[in-house]
């Protein structure tokens, strides 16, 4: 059984659009996407929202492997990252 929620977009939201689209073009599944942005929120996963494992992710997805987090300067690991800057970081790959 499918339960449907629409949603709506605002004229200011047209880079949100565009990244749904984006999203489209690769084969994936926009719903599916969605759904797993509100899981993450949800779970109030903190890897998914940690400076240090953005930096993580882009480092596998160049396959730099493992990075080491500056010990001097350690990122506050509750600081969440916005949409705007994943939007950003996922359009770049």
């Amino acid at each position: 059984m499918r339960n449907r929620i629409t949603i709506s977009f605002l004229a200011e939201d047209h880079d949100i659009i565009a990244h749904l689209q984006t999203i489209r073009d690769q084969g994936q599944s926009v719903s599916g996407y969605i759904r797993n942005l509100i899981h993450n929120d949800m779970m109030n996963n903190p890897n998914n929202n940690s400076i240090d494992a953005l930096a993580q992710a882009i480092a596998d997805k160049l396959g730099a492997g493992q990075i080491v987090a500056n010990a001097e300067n350690p990122t506050n690991h509750n600081e969440p990252v916005g949409l705007e800057e994943k939007m950003i970081i996922d359009q770049l790959f």
